[in-house]
C-alpha cells in the first residue's frame, strides 16, 4: 500500500501507484466534453515527410518536436506557448521509415534513432546521442545486415532496463538491436512470421500485463504491379508475448475483415480503450480507389492472450490517399482514450477524430480543417495547459492545431519546483471535503492503463505513476498540498496530475489536466 503523507511531505523515491489499484472493468465516467481544435498555425520547412516525434530534448520541461525532411531530422524547440523554433539539424543519408526518440544511454537526455543507408549502399542503424542540451550530440552507426526495413520501434524488450531497438527485416522477420550499454548494440533476429505476408507496422506495450514489453505486429500480403495495381489480401494482427531472454511466442492472431483489394494496412497503436487495465489494439488502413473511406479496426484484449474485433469504423478519406496515421490519446480529459487519424493525399479534409464514448462506442466527429496534406501525426502538449495539441505534416510545412476543448472538471496548478525547497500543488473545483490525490511521473506524459478504483479512468502520466500525497478540499473546493522537493531529485522534467475518487467504486472519478515542469537546482 502506498503511503499518503498529509503534512508538508517530501517527494520521496517512486512508489508504484497501488493506492488506486488496477485491473477491474470500466464503470462510468464523467460526461464527455466536445473535442475542438483551433485554426492551424503553420511552420514552413522544405521537403517535409510524414516523420514526426516529440520529446523534451533540452530538459526545460517543454515538449519539443522533431520533423523529418529530405536532408535530415529538424529539432524544433518549444516555448511552451505554441511557438516552435528550429534549433538543431541532424543529417541522414536517406529518408528513414521512422524516427524514434528515447534515452538509449541512460544519461536522462533523450536521443534519436533511425535506419539509414550510406552513399555506398551499405546499411546502418544510426543513433544520435544527445549531449543534454538538444543542440549538440554524437552520431554513431551500427551495421544493418539486411536491406528491407519497414518499421522501427524502441522499448526494453530484453528486460535489463536499457532501451533496445526493434527493426523489421523483410519480408516477415523482426529483429532487435539489444542495448548492451556503453553505447553498444548486439544484433539478434528473434521472430519470423509463418506466412509470406510483409510487416506493415510494429508497436510495443505490455499487452499481457506481466510487466515486460510485448509486440503487436500488423502483417499483410501486399504486391504492387507495374500496372499500378495493388494485390492485397490476408491482413493479420499478431500478438507476440515476451517470454524473457529475447524469446517471443505467437500468442494470438486475428484476421482483419479487409478482404477487398484496395484496403492497405497502414498503422497500428495500443491503448486501454475500455478502461479495464489491459492494453487493446487499434489498426488503420487506407484505400486508393477514389473517395472511399479509410478503415479503423478496434481489437479488444480479453485476457489470457486472446483478442477479438470489437469495432470497425469507416473514416472519410481523400480523393487519392497514400497512407494514414493513427494516434491514441485522451483529447478531452474525460478519462477515455480517443483516436486521431490523418491521411496523406490530395483533396484531404484534414484531421479525423474518433471520440470514445465508452463501451466500445466511438463517434466520428466532423473533420478538423488542418489544411495539411501529410499523414505525419503527433499529439503533444505545446501550450503547457495540460491538453494535448496536434501536429500534422504537409509538403512544405507542418501545422500545429491548438486543443481548445472546453473542460468542465477541476483545475490544477503548482508553484516552481526547486531542489530542497517547498512547492505548493493546488486543485480548485473539487467538492468540499473531497480527498484529492496528487501523482507524478518522471517518464513524462502519455496514456496510462485504466485505474480500477477510479472507474477505469486513464491518466495522462506515463507509467510508472507515483502517489506523493493527498489533501482535503476546503469549503470553497480548493485543495492544497505543500511538499518539499528532495535535495537529490533528478534535474529535468517531471509530469504531475491530480485525481479525485468519486461515486460507488470510483465510477465517477475525475482527473485534472496534467502539468509538465522542470525541477530546478
Amino acid at each position: 500500500m502506498s503511503r499518503l503523507v498529509k503534512r508538508e511531505p517530501e517527494l520521496t523515491a517512486p512508489t508504484v501507484l497501488t493506492i488506486l489499484g488496477v485491473g477491474t472493468a470500466w464503470m462510468a465516467q464523467a460526461g464527455a466534453q466536445a473535442i475542438e481544435f483551433g485554426k492551424p498555425v503553420f511552420f514552413p520547412d522544405t521537403n517535409v515527410f510524414s516523420l514526426l516525434t516529440s520529446a523534451d530534448f533540452d530538459r526545460d520541461g517543454r515538449s519539443d518536436v522533431v520533423v523529418g525532411v529530405r536532408e535530415g531530422a529538424h529539432i524544433y524547440f518549444s516555448d511552451g506557448e505554441g511557438g516552435l523554433s528550429l534549433g538543431t539539424i541532424i543529417p541522414y543519408y536517406e529518408v528513414p521509415p521512422r524516427i524514434l526518440a528515447a534515452d538509449f544511454d541512460g544519461d536522462h537526455a533523450v536521443d534519436l534513432a533511425w535506419t539509414d543507408q550510406r552513399p555506398d549502399r551499405s546499411l546502418i542503424v544510426t543513433v544520435w546521442y544527445n549531449a543534454g542540451d538538444g543542440r549538440s550530440g554524437t552520431l554513431m552507426h551500427f551495421t544493418r545486415p539486411r536491406a528491407f526495413s519497414a518499421d522501427l520501434a524502441a522499448a526494453d524488450v530484453s528486460g535489463d532496463g536499457a532501451i533496445d531497438l526493434l527493426i523489421t527485416q523483410g519480408p516477415g522477420t523482426i529483429a532487435a538491436y539489444v542495448n548492451r550499454g556503453g553505447r553498444t548494440f548486439e544484433f539478434q533476429e528473434f521472430y519470423t512470421y509463418n506466412r509470406i505476408d510483409s510487416i506493415r507496422r510494429i508497436v510495443v506495450g505490455d499487452v499481457d500485463g506481466d510487466g515486460d514489453s510485448d509486440i503487436a505486429a500488423l502483417f499483410q500480403y501486399f504486391y504492387f504491379s507495374y500496372h499500378n495495381y495493388y494485390d492485397i489480401k490476408d491482413t493479420h494482427v499478431v500478438l507476440l508475448t515476451n517470454e524473457g531472454s529475447m524469446s517471443f511466442s505467437q500468442a494470438a492472431e486475428v484476421q482483419l475483415p479487409w478482404q477487398t483489394d484496395d484496403v492497405i494496412a497502414s498503422d497500428l497503436a495500443v491503448g486501454d480503450f475500455d478502461g479495464d487495465g489491459d492494453l487493446d489494439i487499434a489498426a488503420a488502413g487506407w484505400r486508393d480507389r477514389g473517395q472511399t473511406p479509410n478503415i479503423v479496426a478496434l481489437l479488444e484484449n480479453e485476457g489470457s492472450e486472446a483478442i477479438r474485433i470489437a469495432g470497425l469504423h469507416e473514416v472519410p478519406g481523400s480523393f487519392e490517399g497514400l497512407e494514414c496515421s493513427l494516434v491514441v490519446r485522451d483529447l478531452n480529459t474525460n478519462g477515455r482514450l480517443d483516436l486521431a487519424l490523418a491521411e496523406n493525399g490530395d483533396f484531404t479534409e484534414g484531421l479525423y477524430v474518433l471520440q470514445n464514448d465508452g463501451d466500445w462506442s466511438f463517434a466520428i466527429l466532423d473533420p478538423v480543417r488542418s489544411d495539411a496534406e501529410g499523414s505525419g501525426l503527433l499529439v503533444v502538449d505545446l501550450t503547457s495547459d495540460g491538453q494535448p495539441d496536434i501536429v500534422q505534416t504537409s509538403f512544405e510545412e507542418f501545422a500545429m492545431l491548438m486543443n481548445i476543448t472546453i473542460l468542465s472538471g477541476p483545475t490544477y496548478t503548482h508553484s516552481t519546483l526547486v531542489r530542497g525547497e517547498f512547492a505548493e500543488f493546488v486543485v480548485t473545483g473539487a467538492e468540499p471535503g473531497e480527498r484529492v490525490h496528487f501523482l507524478y511521473s518522471v517518464g513524462g506524459s502519455g496514456p496510462s492503463r485504466g485505474v480500477a478504483s477510479l472507474g477505469g479512468l486513464t491518466l495522462d502520466l506515463s507509467e510508472v505513476v507515483t502517489v506523493f500525497g493527498e489533501a482535503e478540499a476546503d469549503p470553497g473546493g480548493r485543495a492544497m498540498l505543500r511538499g518539499r522537493i528532495p535535495i537529490r531529485a533528478p534535474l529535468g522534467p517531471v509530469s504531475t496530475q491530480a485525481v479525485i475518487r468519486r461515486g460507488p467504486g470510483g465510477a465517477d472519478s475525475v482527473k485534472t489536466p496534467f502539468r509538465t515542469a522542470r525541477i530546478l537546482p
